[in-house]
């Protein structure tokens, strides 16, 4: 009997020793897998938590920023007090030189195309916003108003002459009054033309007006639209027309 469990025991030793040296080989192996693992996901939320900033070693920092943007305005205020300083007396400040103080090359000119845009209006106080389009029929009141193209553009010292429609770009002229000046930037200059009258013409009447030879005797701004603005059941053949004189804005020559 005592043979018996001997044997036994040593049938069933070998494959034990064999599972115990499996084991420890195993958790060898696994102990260190785990510990790489945990390392892993240890630096990758240590990255999540640490914000990185790519291509840049500046720190975003809103005071030092306010602070440089306060700097520059005040830089900005000095230059401009010195520039006050220094100007004559009488003199006006840039942008706002009399017409007859300035010019540009009649070659800095853009050929003048029908249909084409060849400059723009507004008057702030009034809401006017408009493209000037070069030519006074239905395709260019489409895009704004329309210039006539026998007359001249700014700068030239003759008529110049635009018109729209009541109903979209000339809208707000039911608002121009004596005093108000219109802006006609151009991209070789920029134009202002102070209103010194609002008439309502009839249609013939108006036509005659800017047949007159002495026209274009010297420069103004001439805007007309049909007239009431508000519908009426017939033709509107009354103009509500606009003149203004050239104040600001260079000659062209």
């Amino acid at each position: 009997m005592k043979r018996a469990n001997k044997e036994l025991l040593a049938f069933l030793g070998v494959p034990m020793l064999y599972c115990a040296l499996g084991y420890l080989l195993i958790m060898g192996m696994v102990l260190p897998m785990r510990q790489v693992c945990a390392n892993a996901i240890e630096g990758a939320v240590s990255d999540l938590e640490v914000p990185t900033v790519l291509g840049s070693s500046i720190s975003y920092d809103p005071e030092a920023l306010k602070a440089e943007a306060l700097k520059a305005e005040a830089l900005k205020a000095k230059s401009r007090q010195q520039s006050e300083a220094q100007r004559p007396s009488g003199s006006q400040p840039n942008g706002a030189q009399n017409a007859t103080n300035s010019f540009v090359s009649i070659s800095s000119v853009p050929q003048s195309v029908p249909g084409n845009q060849v400059g723009n209006l507004y008057c702030a106080r009034i809401g006017l916003e408009a493209p000037v389009m070069w030519g006074d029929t239905e395709y260019e009141y489409a895009y704004g108003a329309g210039q006539d193209t026998a007359s001249s553009l700014p700068g030239y010292g003759k008529l110049v002459l635009v018109s729209g429609h009541n109903t979209t770009f000339f809208s707000p002229l039911e608002f121009v009054e004596v005093g108000d000046v219109i802006h006609y930037d151009t991209a070789y200059g920029k134009y202002e033309y102070t209103v010194r009258r609002v008439e309502v013409y009839m249609e013939h009447e108006l036509q005659e007006l800017i047949n007159q030879k002495d026209i274009d005797n010297h420069e103004q701004l001439i805007m007309y639209t049909c007239y009431p603005f508000h519908p009426v059941e017939s033709r509107r053949t009354d103009r509500l027309t606009v003149f203004g004189e050239r104040t600001v804005g260079p000659d062209v020559r």
